[in-house]
C-alpha cells in the first residue's frame, strides 16, 4: 500500500483472508501454483529491489555509501553472496573509520578567565597573554571522536595551532622568525585574521568538552606526545572539560598525574617558582586537569603574572591562586572595591561607588557550602556579586550532565571518579558548568530578560558572601542616585561583554 498509494481497508481484509487460507489449507500452494507465476513474482521483486537500491537510492545517501552499495553488488556476483556481503561490510567499516577521523578538529578560540586583577596586572595580562601576533596563553577547542585513526592528524593539528615543530635547528628557527614578521605585516595590511602561530606560547589550555570518546592509542599517540613536546618548549599545558572516562585515561597512561593530590602539589610548585627556569621538567611533562576552562585560564594568567612580576603579588588582585593570607583578607572585600576593580574606575568613580556601602541599594547574604543561591525555574528577581568564597552553577545541558556522570569500567573493574569538584555541592548530582570567585558577577541575563532561572547555583565553600541586587533595589537606585545607577549599568554591560567574548552566555 505504501508503493501504490492505496489506503483502503479492503486491501487489509483481502490480505488477511489469503493468509488465513494459506495457513489453514492442507494443500501446499507452491505445488499447485504455476512456475511462471512464481518466476514472474521473483523477477518483479528482484527488479524492484535493484531499481530502488541501485538507482533511486542515489538521492538519499552520500557518495561513499552509494559506492559501497554498488561495490557490494559487484562483489556478490564475483565471489558469491556470502563473501560479497562480507567484503561490503569491511568496506563500510573502513568508510566509517575514515568519516569519523574526518569529523575531529581543533580550533583556536579567544577565551579569558573571570579573575579580577588590578589595572596594572590587567594591562600586563592583556599585552602579554592575549596579544594579537604572539600570545603567551592560547586556548584550543578540540571536538570529535579521538581514536587510532584520528590521533595523528589531531596531534599535527595541535602542533600547527601552537606553533610547535619537531626540528628546532637555528636555520629553521630563523625562517620561522621571518615568517612571523611577514605574517604580522600581512595581517596589518589585509585586516585581522586568525593566523597560525610561528612562536609557541608559554601556556596552552585544551577545551575537551567536545570530545565524545578517547581510546588508549589516541591518549598515548596524541596527548602523551603533546605533553612531552610541551616540556621541550617549557610550556605549561592544561586541559578542561574532561569526562570521567577521559580523565581516567589521562591519569592511567601518564599524560596527567596519577592522583589529584599529586597534581595539586605540582600546581603549588609552579605557583611558588619565581621564574620559568625554576619549574621542574617532570611537572611540565604532565597535562594539568581542571574542571572548567576559566579555571585553567586563571591558573595560567596567575603563573604569567608571577613570572613577569617575580615573587611580587598585588594584594588587591582577586585571583583564586593568591597566597593563603589573601583568603583571609578577602573577607574584608567590599562591594565598592570589587566593582571598582571590575570597572577599573577612576578616583572620582570610586567615590561614587562608595555610596553602596550604606547597603541601601543591595543586601549582603552569607551562605554555607552546598546551600542554594537560587534553583532552576525559580523567579529571576536579582543578580549577584561574589564578595567572598566561591559559587558554582550547574550545566543546563542534560547531555553534559550524563557525560560527566558516566561510570568508568577498566579491565580490573569499576574505577571511582577522581575529581569530586565536578559536581555541585547541593546533592542534586548536577555537574559544574563554571565557577565564580571573588569579583564574579552572575545571574544578570535572566535578571535583565525577566525570565525564570535556566540553571541553579550553589555555594561551594563555607563563608561565601554575595551582594544581591534586586529589581526593587535597581529601581530605587535609578530614582535616588542616577550617577551610581549609570555605573551599575556599566557593570552589567561589561559583564555581558566579557561573557559574550568567552562564548559562555548559557553559563550566566
Amino acid at each position: 500500500t505504501y508503493r501504490t498509494g492505496i489506503h483502503d481497508r479492503c486491501i487489509g481484509f483481502m490480505i488477511m483472508c489469503v493468509y488465513m487460507y494459506i495457513v489453514g489449507s492442507p494443500v501446499n500452494i507452491l505445488e499447485v501454483a504455476p512456475l511462471f507465476f512464481l518466476g514472474s513474482t521473483l523477477i518483479f521483486i528482484g527488479y524492484d529491489l535493484m531499481f530502488e537500491w541501485l538507482w533511486e537510492v542515489r538521492h538519499q545517501v552520500f557518495l561513499s555509501e552509494y559506492f559501497i552499495v554498488w561495490f557490494t553488488f559487484a562483489s556478490i556476483h564475483v565471489v558469491g553472496i556470502d563473501f560479497g556481503i562480507l567484503i561490503g561490510v569491511l568496506i563500510a567499516i573502513c568508510d566509517q573509520i575514515f568519516t569519523t577521523a574526518q569529523s575531529t578538529g581543533v580550533n583556536r578560540v579567544e577565551r579569558r578567565s573571570r579573575a579580577i586583577f588590578t589595572p596594572e596586572d590587567a594591562r600586563l595580562v592583556q599585552e602579554n597573554a592575549y596579544s594579537t601576533f604572539s600570545p603567551k596563553i592560547v586556548t584550543l577547542e578540540i571536538i570529535g571522536n579521538l581514536f587510532f585513526g584520528s590521533s595523528l592528524s589531531m596531534l599535527n593539528g595541535i602542533y600547527g595551532e601552537l606553533g610547535l615543530f619537531e626540528d628546532d635547528s637555528p636555520a629553521e628557527k630563523n625562517d620561522r622568525e621571518i615568517l612571523e614578521a611577514l605574517s604580522e605585516e600581512k595581517a596589518l595590511t589585509e585586516g585581522h585574521k586568525t593566523l597560525r602561530l610561528t612562536k609557541p606560547p608559554k601556556y596552552a589550555v585544551l577545551d575537551l568538552m567536545g570530545v565524545t570518546h578517547l581510546d588508549a592509542s589516541a591518549t598515548r599517540g596524541c596527548f602523551l606526545q603533546l605533553a612531552k613536546m610541551g616540556a621541550k618548549y617549557h610550556m605549561v599545558i592544561c586541559a578542561a572539560g574532561l569526562s570521567p572516562k577521559i580523565e581516567w585515561m589521562f591519569r592511567s597512561h601518564g599524560v596527567s598525574f596519577e592522583t589529584p593530590e599529586e597534581e595539586e602539589e605540582a600546581k603549588g610548585r609552579l605557583l611558588s617558582a619565581n621564574k620559568r627556569s625554576d619549574m621542574k621538567k617532570d611537572d611540565l611533562e604532565r597535562i594539568f586537569i581542571f574542571v572548567t576552562v576559566v579555571e585553567a585560564l586563571e591558573f595560567c594568567e596567575t603563573l604569567l603574572l608571577r613570572t613577569l612580576n617575580g615573587s611580587f603579588r598585588s594584594s588587591a588582585s582577586f585571583s583564586t591562586y593568591d597566597d593563603q593570607e589573601l583568603l583571609e583578607e578577602s573577607k574584608q572585600h567590599t562591594i565598592s572595591s570589587v566593582l571598582a576593580h571590575f570597572l577599573r574606575c577612576s578616583e572620582a568613580e570610586k567615590t561614587i561607588l562608595d555610596r553602596l556601602m550604606d547597603h541601601r541599594y543591595h543586601r549582603e547574604v552569607n551562605y554555607i557550602a552546598g546551600q542554594n543561591v537560587f534553583k532552576k525555574s525559580s523567579p529571576s528577581d536579582a543578580f549577584y556579586v561574589v564578595l567572598n568564597g566561591r559559587v558554582a552553577n550547574s550545566t543546563v545541558s542534560n547531555i553534559h550532565s550524563l557525560r560527566q556522570q558516566q561510570p568508568v569500567f577498566s579491565g580490573a573493574g569499576i574505577v571511582s571518579s577522581a575529581t569530586s569538584t565536578r559536581y555541585c555541592k547541593s546533592g542534586s548530582g548536577r555537574t559544574v558548568a563554571t565557577t565564580w570567585q571573588v569579583g564574579g558577577i552572575f545571574g544578570f541575563n535572566d535578571f535583565l530578560l525577566e525570565r525564570q532561572r535556566t540553571w541553579e547555583t550553589n555555594a561551594q565553600v563555607d563563608g561565601t558572601k554575595l551582594a544581591k541586587f534586586t529589581h526593587s533595589n535597581m529601581s530605587t537606585l535609578k530614582t535616588q542616585d542616577h550617577e551610581l545607577y549609570e555605573l551599575m549599568q556599566r557593570v552589567l554591560l561589561r559583564a555581558s561583554n566579557l561573557d559574550l567574548a568567552n562564548c559562555t552566555c548559557h553559563d550566566v
